[in-house]
C-alpha cells in the first residue's frame, strides 16, 4: 500500500502544524514555546518542495502573504511571505513573538529601538537571512524592524510563525494603511480557521487563503 505521506506534497507542513499544535497545547509560555518552535521551523525549511507553486507568486506592487495555517484557538499562525524584487516593509512591530524562516532567496533586516527622546533609531548592523536561517522577534527581545528582499532581480520567500493570531494584534507602530491591512488579515484569519496545513488533499486548494494585505511597500518605498 502506498504511504499517503509519501505522495503528499505538503506533508512537511502538515507535520509542522501537528507538532506546533501539540507544543502550544502543553504550554503557551513564550520562553518555552519560542525556542522549541524555532527548532521545528528549522526542520521545516530544510527543504522547500512542500510549498505549493500557487503560494510562491509575488505581487507586482507589494509583498504578498499567503495564510498557511491559523490555529482555531489563536495560539499560533503560519504565513508565507513572498517578496518581489526590491520590495520592503516600513518600520513596524508585532506585539507577539515571531519567527522568520528563510525558504528561498534572501532577506535583509534592520532592527530599531527608541532612544532617550522616544525617537526610533537603528541598532546594530543590518542582518542578512539566507535559506535555512531563522530569525526571532518579540516584545521581550525587540520586535521593531524593517525587512526587505535582498535581491532587486528575483523574488524571495520566507515562512513566518507567530505566537498568536497575527491579524488580531494591533501594533504600536502603524505604517500607512496599517489599520485597513490588519483588519483584512484579521477577518481572513477569523473566517478561515481551517487552512492548507489542516485540510485533506481534495480540498486544500480551494480553502487556501491568499492575503493581499502587505504593508503597502514597493521597491523599498512605502505607499
Amino acid at each position: 500500500m502506498t504511504n499517503p505521506a509519501a505522495t503528499d506534497q505538503i506533508a512537511p507542513l502538515r507535520h509542522f502544524v501537528a507538532q506546533m499544535t501539540q507544543l502550544v497545547s502543553q504550554s503557551q509560555a513564550e520562553e518555552i514555546v519560542r525556542p522549541k518552535a524555532k527548532a521545528l521551523l528549522h526542520e521545516l525549511i530544510k527543504t522547500d518542495g512542500w510549498l505549493p507553486d500557487f503560494c510562491t507568486v509575488p505581487h507586482p506592487q507589494y509583498y504578498q502573504q499567503y495564510l498557511l495555517h491559523a490555529d482555531p484557538l489563536e495560539r499560533f499562525s503560519v504565513v508565507s511571505f513572498v517578496w518581489g524584487p526590491g520590495q520592503a516593509t516600513p518600520i513596524h512591530d508585532h506585539m507577539v513573538w515571531g519567527l522568520i524562516g528563510m525558504l528561498r532567496g534572501s532577506e535583509k533586516g534592520q532592527r530599531y529601538a527608541r532612544n532617550a527622546a522616544g525617537q526610533l533609531e537603528p541598532i546594530g548592523q543590518e542582518e542578512t537571512l539566507l535559506p535555512g536561517d531563522v530569525d526571532e522577534v518579540s516584545p521581550t527581545i525587540g520586535d521593531i524592524h524593517i525587512v526587505k528582499n535582498a535581491f532587486d532581480d528575483q523574488p524571495s520567500i520566507s515562512i513566518h510563525v507567530y505566537g498568536g493570531n497575527i491579524g488580531a494584534e494591533t501594533p504600536c507602530l502603524r505604517p500607512t494603511n496599517w489599520i485597513r491591512q490588519k483588519l483584512c488579515l484579521r477577518l481572513l484569519l477569523t473566517a478561515n480557521s481551517q487552512s492548507l496545513g489542516s485540510l485533506s488533499s481534495n480540498s486544500r486548494r480551494t480553502k487556501l487563503v491568499q492575503l493581499h494585505v502587505g504593508f503597502g511597500a514597493t521597491r523599498n518605498h512605502a505607499r
